[in-house]
Protein backbone atom coordinates (compact mmCIF):
# COMPACT_ATOMS: atom_id res chain seq x y z
CA UNK A 1 0.00 0.00 0.00
CA UNK A 2 1.67 3.48 -0.76
CA UNK A 3 2.00 6.11 2.26
CA UNK A 4 -0.70 8.41 0.24
CA UNK A 5 -3.41 5.38 0.88
CA UNK A 6 -2.31 4.53 4.32
CA UNK A 7 -2.28 8.26 5.66
CA UNK A 8 -5.85 8.26 4.01
CA UNK A 9 -6.68 5.35 5.93
CA UNK A 10 -5.26 6.50 9.32
CA UNK A 11 -7.19 10.23 8.68
CA UNK A 12 -10.29 8.16 8.25
CA UNK A 13 -10.08 5.92 11.01
CA UNK A 14 -9.31 8.82 13.40
CA UNK A 15 -12.69 11.01 11.96
CA UNK A 16 -14.02 7.55 13.03
CA UNK A 17 -13.21 7.37 16.65
CA UNK A 18 -13.41 10.72 17.14
CA UNK A 19 -17.43 10.40 16.07
CA UNK A 20 -18.38 8.65 19.33
CA UNK A 21 -16.96 11.59 21.54
CA UNK A 22 -19.25 14.16 19.32
CA UNK A 23 -22.57 11.93 20.23
CA UNK A 24 -21.16 11.75 23.60
CA UNK A 25 -20.91 15.77 23.82
CA UNK A 26 -24.01 15.81 22.58
CA UNK A 27 -26.22 13.99 24.83
CA UNK A 28 -28.81 16.22 26.78
CA UNK A 29 -28.94 15.40 30.87
CA UNK A 30 -32.67 16.10 32.31
CA UNK A 31 -32.56 16.71 36.14
CA UNK A 32 -35.42 16.77 38.33
CA UNK A 33 -35.35 18.36 41.61
CA UNK A 34 -32.04 17.88 41.38
CA UNK A 35 -31.97 13.58 40.53
CA UNK A 36 -30.53 12.99 36.73
CA UNK A 37 -33.50 11.76 34.78
CA UNK A 38 -32.81 8.36 32.59
CA UNK A 39 -35.10 7.64 29.87
CA UNK A 40 -35.10 4.58 27.27
CA UNK A 41 -34.75 6.87 24.38
CA UNK A 42 -32.37 9.84 24.81
CA UNK A 43 -33.79 13.51 24.53
CA UNK A 44 -33.38 15.26 21.44
CA UNK A 45 -33.50 19.13 20.28
CA UNK A 46 -35.95 19.70 17.36
CA UNK A 47 -36.89 23.63 16.40
CA UNK A 48 -34.35 24.58 19.32
CA UNK A 49 -36.88 22.82 21.85
CA UNK A 50 -35.81 19.62 24.09
CA UNK A 51 -38.28 16.73 23.19
CA UNK A 52 -38.27 13.39 25.65
CA UNK A 53 -40.19 10.18 25.27
CA UNK A 54 -43.73 10.76 27.03
CA UNK A 55 -44.29 8.43 29.51
CA UNK A 56 -41.09 9.14 30.66
CA UNK A 57 -40.99 12.99 31.39
CA UNK A 58 -44.75 12.34 32.91
CA UNK A 59 -43.88 9.26 35.43
CA UNK A 60 -40.59 11.50 36.26
CA UNK A 61 -42.57 14.41 37.00
CA UNK A 62 -46.06 12.09 39.21
CA UNK A 63 -48.10 13.03 36.35
CA UNK A 64 -50.84 10.67 35.54
CA UNK A 65 -50.68 10.02 31.52
CA UNK A 66 -52.97 8.58 29.03
CA UNK A 67 -52.35 8.15 25.71
CA UNK A 68 -55.35 7.43 22.61
CA UNK A 69 -52.67 5.05 19.80
CA UNK A 70 -55.92 5.51 18.33
CA UNK A 71 -56.11 9.30 17.78
CA UNK A 72 -52.48 10.21 18.88
CA UNK A 73 -53.66 11.86 21.82
CA UNK A 74 -51.91 12.06 25.41
CA UNK A 75 -53.67 13.85 28.47
CA UNK A 76 -51.93 14.43 31.61
CA UNK A 77 -53.06 15.50 34.66
CA UNK A 78 -50.69 16.69 38.09
CA UNK A 79 -51.73 18.91 41.05
CA UNK A 80 -54.91 20.29 39.49
CA UNK A 81 -53.68 21.20 35.90
CA UNK A 82 -54.17 18.95 33.05
CA UNK A 83 -52.66 18.85 29.67
CA UNK A 84 -54.12 17.72 26.67
CA UNK A 85 -51.32 17.49 22.91
CA UNK A 86 -52.18 15.71 19.55
CA UNK A 87 -48.95 14.09 17.92
CA UNK A 88 -47.70 16.19 14.97
CA UNK A 89 -50.27 18.97 16.20
CA UNK A 90 -48.84 22.95 16.87
CA UNK A 91 -52.31 23.11 19.07
CA UNK A 92 -52.54 21.68 22.84
CA UNK A 93 -54.43 22.54 25.78
CA UNK A 94 -53.45 23.35 29.66
CA UNK A 95 -56.27 23.51 31.95
CA UNK A 96 -58.81 23.53 28.71
CA UNK A 97 -57.02 26.80 27.52
CA UNK A 98 -55.86 26.67 23.40
CA UNK A 99 -51.74 26.79 23.63
CA UNK A 100 -49.83 26.78 20.32
CA UNK A 101 -46.33 25.22 19.80
CA UNK A 102 -43.08 25.92 18.63
CA UNK A 103 -42.57 22.53 18.29
CA UNK A 104 -45.15 19.60 18.36
CA UNK A 105 -45.59 16.03 19.69
CA UNK A 106 -43.78 13.51 17.54
CA UNK A 107 -43.22 9.57 17.34
CA UNK A 108 -39.99 8.44 16.69
CA UNK A 109 -38.79 4.96 16.87
CA UNK A 110 -41.81 3.93 17.77
CA UNK A 111 -42.13 6.28 20.83
CA UNK A 112 -43.64 9.73 21.21
CA UNK A 113 -41.74 12.62 22.48
CA UNK A 114 -43.43 15.72 23.56
CA UNK A 115 -41.56 19.53 24.32
CA UNK A 116 -39.85 19.03 27.46
CA UNK A 117 -40.48 22.56 28.17
CA UNK A 118 -43.73 23.07 28.04
CA UNK A 119 -44.67 19.94 29.81
CA UNK A 120 -42.95 21.11 32.46
CA UNK A 121 -43.82 24.47 32.94
CA UNK A 122 -47.77 23.27 31.93
CA UNK A 123 -47.73 21.24 35.44
CA UNK A 124 -46.65 23.84 37.68
CA UNK A 125 -42.71 22.82 37.12
CA UNK A 126 -39.95 26.04 37.12
CA UNK A 127 -37.71 24.67 33.60
CA UNK A 128 -34.00 26.38 33.16
CA UNK A 129 -31.74 25.41 30.08
CA UNK A 130 -28.28 25.12 30.77
CA UNK A 131 -27.03 25.43 27.17
CA UNK A 132 -23.16 25.19 27.78
CA UNK A 133 -23.81 21.62 29.20
CA UNK A 134 -26.73 20.80 27.33
CA UNK A 135 -28.70 20.19 30.61
CA UNK A 136 -32.20 21.18 31.40
CA UNK A 137 -32.89 20.96 35.07
CA UNK A 138 -36.45 21.39 36.48
CA UNK A 139 -38.02 22.17 39.95
CA UNK A 140 -40.94 20.39 40.38
CA UNK A 141 -43.84 21.66 42.57
CA UNK A 142 -47.05 19.94 43.24
CA UNK A 143 -49.24 23.65 43.40
CA UNK A 144 -52.07 24.27 40.74
CA UNK A 145 -50.70 26.86 38.35
CA UNK A 146 -51.68 29.76 39.92
CA UNK A 147 -51.76 33.48 37.73
CA UNK A 148 -49.78 36.04 39.14
CA UNK A 149 -51.97 39.32 40.27
CA UNK A 150 -50.09 42.25 39.79
CA UNK A 151 -49.30 44.41 43.49
CA UNK A 152 -50.50 47.42 42.09
CA UNK A 153 -53.37 49.05 40.01
CA UNK A 154 -53.34 52.02 37.73
CA UNK A 155 -56.29 54.60 39.17
CA UNK A 156 -58.44 56.24 35.86
CA UNK A 157 -59.30 58.97 36.89
CA UNK A 158 -63.22 58.56 37.29
CA UNK A 159 -62.40 55.37 38.80
CA UNK A 160 -63.29 54.69 42.65
CA UNK A 161 -61.14 54.86 44.91
CA UNK A 162 -60.84 53.92 48.68
CA UNK A 163 -57.78 54.60 50.97
CA UNK A 164 -56.54 54.04 54.22
CA UNK A 165 -54.30 57.36 55.84
CA UNK A 166 -52.12 57.48 58.73
CA UNK A 167 -52.69 60.36 60.61
CA UNK A 168 -51.26 63.27 59.08
CA UNK A 169 -52.20 66.63 58.00
CA UNK A 170 -50.45 66.98 54.79
CA UNK A 171 -50.38 63.95 52.17
CA UNK A 172 -49.57 65.13 48.93
CA UNK A 173 -48.42 68.86 48.12
CA UNK A 174 -47.17 70.33 45.22
CA UNK A 175 -47.64 73.05 42.95
CA UNK A 176 -51.28 72.17 41.38
CA UNK A 177 -52.56 71.71 45.06
CA UNK A 178 -52.46 69.31 48.02
CA UNK A 179 -54.29 66.40 49.08
CA UNK A 180 -55.15 66.14 53.18
CA UNK A 181 -57.01 63.75 55.50
CA UNK A 182 -59.88 65.68 56.80
CA UNK A 183 -61.10 65.34 60.32
CA UNK A 184 -63.59 62.52 60.01
CA UNK A 185 -61.07 60.44 57.71
CA UNK A 186 -61.86 61.76 54.47
CA UNK A 187 -59.49 62.32 51.73
CA UNK A 188 -59.74 66.41 50.92
CA UNK A 189 -58.15 67.82 47.50
CA UNK A 190 -57.22 71.25 47.34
Amino acid sequence: MSKKKIHILILAVIMWLSMGHIGEAATIKIFIDGKQQYFDQQPMIENDRVLVPLRGIFESLNATVNYDDATKEIYATKAGNSVWLKTGSKQAKVNGQPVNLDSPAKIKNGRTFVPLRFIGESLGCKVEWDGMNREVRIKSNNEPIKKEEPDHRIIEIGDPVELEIPDASIVIESDEGKVEKGPDGTIIVK
